[in-house]
């Protein structure tokens, strides 16, 4: 990070040059400012001459943004134009620009020809080198040589030094050596001996060295320019990393290249964003250019955000006729922006009891939007001071182990030494210099305050931290800071518990807090002795393990999911106390307790199962280590306690013995093994019932996990014959290729074959099962889908598919008016292609709960989430591509009793991380509260999205897409709120980032999860969330999926021994597979509908011969949304003209090998949606799944 020095005044009026390097991207039909599908590189600068081709092109974009209504470079031109919604606008508007190139030649002259190579600059002799260390008092520590930024030595040239042309003795006031060179001839000698050495600096880019070698020395301005130009050089930036064009989508949770081009005002001036980069150590920067004098200096999140709002108060229009109605939009928008209507005076959060809360800070340097440990402060803490607040909106925390407020980062203004810098001088304590506590004012509402969701029953999961942390975006650094932000939170939560006793809310709390003139929150948080909030954290914390060292094991040494107890307060407090303090001893230290998981009691008196010790997997003591609650229920003499004695007894009795492993056969002993994992699931269900009848809440948290002990000795005593054990299984079959679809629709049958390649290129012990045994699709066709749906659905889709002639593809869940079906098309083979869908989930669940398999993943298609008990579930407009529902199936048969031919599971989770709302799933599972299931949905969409004030909603929420254009994600309104305990539907806006994924993650579903404690998480496992999914609702990478797959895994591990089901959704990143047939001739202007049933006139389709009672019907339909045109939208970003005049060509294949059947279609319509898919060849639904199955890979066995 820099600043460069060139002040003269360029002509904002010379015409843009032919000899830097610039990118055209094709315009989107939706938002101008949004697409970046596809750039046409005009001329090099070696060959300034346009070719008539290449002056085509440019034409052809200037004739796109006539049309669509995009500011035309020049500024003289086109008074008013129409955009693609029809608006106006006028011609004053911002440009829009894309990269670099275009912004500098927007608001700058064009960069001069580097004439020539110029000769590389001379190194300077020790005497050169050693006079620049005393011009900079280097010599007296005030600066250094930096090895490792060149930019840092650059940034010397706008150093104070004093005049080196002064007299001696003569007092001059320091100026920058650019200042001084300007009269100076030898202070215009030492600038040039500063170039050469940066020059030759290892770190300098080429282009940097050349346009320094092209410097005249003799001449201040030529010095000047070269300065100001390696801050805005496009190539240069390029060879130091910077992004310089800007991306189509917003990338994460601060934009990341999205934000190139945007207004700003910094420290009073008018710039604007040129470039970005992700530095490893800080995080998200942005590089901007003043407009007036060219200069640049480096932005973090919250620099750029505030300097954007300073822009957009200063642009925004006022006493103007349409001010009122535009702010009354824009306060409507507010209100629906969140769950939270008007007040906030009535929110309540979780846990406030105990004081502690994640929150999220505006203070300069933190990054908005991510949640970090903090403490409410009482009320009366802060009577009689003169920082009382006295707002009844806001209430007053603590942050614990802030990282923004270190020295480094609170020093503002433009920096002069790169943050890698800051890294290697600082060390750890870059984020760590600042004070431990930090007190902000926050508003009291759900986007700033959040549940705490660590307690001290489950301690710290180190390990769920790291990966947690990985969605906030922060550096890597900051890590260690947030770690000790968690120890300190957890550790003042405990003491609340143990110590100060706290309870819930009441009314009480409401009165006081009026009278203490705050917000309730403030009068029902705790009051902290003055004691524990003075301790010495900063020594306590030292004392603790790095991140990176293992955590000694607590308890039951096979347990997952044991983290770093919390810190006793309490017993620190007490040492402090004679006669401990004083040396004389006092109460045994192994009589304290470190936590509740820490307790032993004495064993209990159990009958012998057989004459082994207390290593024996039989000995029924080693299995009740770390269960306090439990020991102490089982050592009563109550019929209950006795009957769980014997639950238990019987559960240890089955593990393996010698009389199993004489069995010959494999077939026999896994007939065997499937007998005893029913009786361990009868008994494990008998003792639920048992202590839930005596409400006894921690015994039965610990009867679940002795019996998950249990279960993993199952595993580890049967492994010698039950070879796929720590592996993960990969269960598909062909007869899911017989369901095509049409040219049109995204859900392609090479989706499976793609799969399959990512899946090849996983790491980890895999096992691919490519055949569903007829057992399970028997099953499945006679029994659990009548389950799932109603028998005139399942008739209706069995008729539709039977009856169509061979490879006619035909509508499939279009209703009796014929609305609906145009996106679920099949063939004939459709419907044994969904029965092989949901025989693979039925066979995966068997083969998991069996201990054959930790885990398992299913690619299958058609997908199935949006496919409820009946057509168009939950009201939606349509099935959304989905027939049958494999993953509620697969729930409903885990959780049918015995006696009916299921499993007898108690609890079943099913984890949604589509893009979608899976309206079908929890249709079919959660219509209403069922306690065997937890149905959580991650997902685009809310209030805002959808158009709704969830204050009109009364009790019937209507989840029909109306025909508004505000009102707009597939499937609606239904995943907006959650109707009961048994679904958490988050939405998460407009876009899926990864930074508002990990946020609901921490905060929301790991707790629920946590607390349901299933006996086995199913995953719907949509990929379309990914940043180049067709969609264009997510900005997740390959990464990201890989990293929330781990997150589930471990929640598997902490109620129920891994046990995961994963089972194929969405994902339509899929490049095209075949040539493509190119018919541009064919390409004519139809009016289609999109995903809000508003036709849309911008978008391109291949002109096709339907009949005209089939175009009747998609007349009808197009008045309703569908989810198959929320793709078209997002993916058709050229118009007729620009179709006319760019020639299609044929784009590059994916190969998939021996993976891709030799008869099977891939046919694109859309040359649009081609050039879309195009761009996964880098990164796309194969590196997904490849990462999605190497995380499950990872955590069949656990650490």
């Amino acid at each position: 990070p820099e600043s460069s020095f060139s002040d003269q005044k360029k002509d904002k009026e010379v015409p843009k040059p032919t000899d830097s390097p610039m990118e055209v991207p094709t315009l989107s039909n939706k938002d101008p400012v949004v697409a970046t599908e596809h750039v046409v590189p005009p001329p090099s600068a070696k060959d300034p001459v346009s070719s008539g081709k290449e002056r085509k092109v440019e034409e052809t974009v200037e004739n796109i943004n006539n049309i669509k209504g995009n500011p035309s470079h020049s500024k003289e031109e086109h008074k008013t134009a129409k955009n693609g919604n029809g608006e106006t606008k006028e011609a004053n508007e911002e440009p829009v620009l894309r990269t670099t190139e275009d912004i500098v030649n927007e608001y700058n002259a064009p960069l001069p020809p580097l004439t020539s190579r110029g000769r590389p600059l001379k190194a300077l002799s020790n005497s050169e080198k050693l006079e620049l260390e005393r011009l900079f008092g280097m010599d007296k520590g005030l600066n250094k040589w930096d090895d490792d930024d060149w930019v840092g030595v650059v940034a010397l040239a706008e150093a104070d030094v004093k005049n080196p042309d002064a007299r001696h003795g003569e007092k001059t006031k320091p100026r920058t050596l650019i200042g001084w060179a300007e009269n100076g001839k030898k202070s215009l000698k030492l600038l040039y001996n500063l170039i050469r050495h940066v020059s030759n600096h290892k770190k300098t880019p080429n282009q940097a060295k050349k346009i320094l070698s092209n410097a005249d020395p003799k001449s201040i301005e030529s010095l000047r320019d070269a300065i100001g130009r390696l801050s805005i050089d496009p190539l240069v930036l390029r060879q130091d990393g910077w992004t310089t064009v800007k991306a189509s989508t917003p990338e994460g949770a601060s934009g990341g290249a999205y934000r190139i081009g945007e207004k700003v005002i910094w420290q009073g001036y008018e710039g604007v964003v040129i470039a970005f980069v992700h530095d490893a150590y800080m995080g998200d920067l942005w590089k901007a250019m003043w407009i007036e004098d060219f200069s640049t200096f480096d932005m973090e999140l919250e620099e750029l955000n505030e300097a954007r709002k300073k822009y957009e108060r200063k642009k925004q229009p006022r006493n103007q006729s349409g001010d009122k109605k535009a702010s009354s939009s824009a306060n409507s928008d507010l209100s629906r922006r969140s769950g939270r209507n008007v007040s906030t005076a009535d929110f309540q959060v979780e846990g406030i009891e105990h004081g502690i809360v994640l929150a999220t800070s505006y203070a300069r340097g933190a990054r908005h939007g991510v949640f970090w440990p903090a403490r409410v402060m009482h009320a009366s803490e802060l009577r009689g001071s003169q920082n009382k607040r006295n707002n009844r909106q806001k209430v007053d925390v603590v942050f614990l182990a802030p990282y923004w407020n270190s020295d480094p980062l609170a020093a503002g203004g433009r920096r002069t030494e790169a943050f890698s810098d800051s890294i290697a001088r600082h060390g750890d304590s870059l984020f760590s210099s600042g004070p431990l506590f930090e007190i902000e004012s926050i508003n009291a509402d759900d986007e700033c305050i959040q549940r705490y969701p660590y307690d001290a029953d489950t301690g710290l999961d180190i390990d769920e931290l790291r990966t947690s942390f990985k969605f906030s975006g922060l550096p890597k650094a900051v890590f260690s800071r947030f770690l000790d932000s968690h120890r300190l939170a957890l550790s003042l939560k405990t003491y609340s518990q143990n110590e100060l006793k706290s309870t819930g809310p009441s009314d009480i709390h409401r009165t006081s807090a009026g009278l203490l003139e705050g917000h309730p929150l403030s009068a029902q948080t705790p009051i902290f002795p003055s004691a524990v909030l003075h301790l010495p954290f900063d020594h306590i914390l030292s004392q603790l393990p790095h991140p990176e060292q293992e955590i000694s094991a607590i308890a039951y040494k096979e347990d997952i999911g044991n983290g770093e107890p919390a810190l006793q307060l309490g017993r620190i407090l007490d040492s402090m106390k004679p006669p401990v303090s004083l040396g004389l001893g006092g109460p045994s230290s192994s009589g304290v307790q470190e936590s509740p998981r820490g307790l032993q009691s004495t064993p209990i008196s159990f009958e012998p199962v057989t004459n082994g010790n207390k290593e024996d997997p039989q000995d029924v003591n080693r299995f009740l280590s770390g269960c306090p609650s439990l020991q102490s229920l089982l050592s009563e003499t109550s019929p209950t306690s006795m009957l769980l004695k014997n639950n238990l007894n019987g559960l240890v009795s089955i593990i393996p013995s010698s009389a199993v492993h004489q069995l010959q056969e494999k077939e026999q002993k896994k007939k065997m093994t499937r007998l005893l994992y029913k009786i361990w699931i009868v008994m494990k269900a008998q003792g639920e019932n048992l202590i839930s009848s005596l409400k006894q809440e921690a015994s039965l948290k610990e009867w679940r996990r002795c019996c998950e002990r249990i279960y993993k000795h199952f595993n580890s005593g049967y492994e010698s014959f039950q070879c796929e054990s720590g592996l993960s299984a990969i269960i598909t079959d062909s007869r899911c290729n017989l369901h095509l679809t049409s040219g049109e629709c995204f859900e392609r049958p090479v989706r499976i074959p793609a799969a399959m390649k990512g899946i090849k290129q996983a790491t980890g012990n895999i096992q691919i099962v490519d055949v569903v045994s007829d057992k399970y699709l028997e099953l499945a066709e006679n029994d659990i889908i009548l389950r799932a749906h109603k028998k005139s659905y399942v008739a209706r889709i069995k008729k539709r598919c039977l009856t169509a002639t061979q490879d006619a593809v035909i509508a499939l869940t279009e209703d009796s008016d014929g609305n609906g079906g145009h996106d679920t098309m099949g063939v004939m083979g459709s419907w044994k292609a969904a029965v092989a869908a949901v025989g693979a989930a039925l066979q995966g669940v068997d083969m998991i709960m069996n201990g054959e398999y930790t885990n398992a993943f299913c690619p299958t298609r058609p997908p199935g989430h949006h496919a409820g008990r009946e057509l168009h579930a939950m009201k939606a407009v349509s099935n959304g591509f989905c027939v049958l529902n494999p993953v509620a199936c697969a729930a409903l048969y885990a959780t049918a009793p015995l006696s009916e031919g299921g499993l007898g599971l108690s609890r079943v989770c099913v984890i949604d991380i589509d893009v979608h709302h899976g309206n079908g799933t929890q249709d079919i599972l959660c219509s209403t509260y069922d306690p065997r299931f937890l149905y959580v949905s991650i997902h685009a969409g809310g209030a805002n999205v959808n158009g709704v004030d969830l204050g009109e909603l009364g009790e019937d929420v209507g989840h029909h897409l109306g025909r508004n254009s505000k009102k707009g994600i597939f499937p609606g309104r239904c995943g907006d709120t959650s109707p009961h305990k048994g679904v958490l539907n988050i939405p998460l806006g407009g876009r899926v980032t990864s930074h508002a994924l990990g946020t609901a993650l921490m905060t929301k579903v790991s707790p629920t999860v946590d607390s349901f404690a299933p006996e086995l998480i199913i995953v719907s496992a949509g990929f379309d969330a990914h940043k180049n999914d067709p969609l264009n609702l997510g900005g997740l990478s390959a990464e990201d999926f890989g990293t929330l797959t781990e997150i589930i895994c471990k929640l598997a591990f902490k109620s129920c021994s891994g046990r995961v089901l994963s089972v194929l959704e969405g994902g339509y990143g899929v490049p095209c597979c075949r040539p493509q047939q190119l018919a541009p001739a064919n390409v004519n202007i139809t009016r289609h509908p999109d995903q809000n049933g508003k036709k849309n006139d911008n978008v391109v389709e291949k002109k096709t011969d339907v009949p005209n009672s089939e175009e009747n019907k998609l007349d009808v339909q197009t008045e309703l949304s569908r989810k198959e045109t929320v793709v078209e939208n997002a993916v058709e970003s050229t118009i007729s003209e620009a179709t006319k005049q760019e020639q299609p060509v044929q784009l590059m294949c994916l190969d998939l090998g021996i993976e891709l059947p030799a008869d099977m279609p891939d046919v694109v319509s859309s040359y649009a949606l081609q050039k879309r898919l195009d761009k996964c060849h880098a990164e796309g639904f194969v590196h997904c799944v490849r990462e999605h199955v190497s995380a499950l890979a990872r955590c069949n066995v656990p650490k």
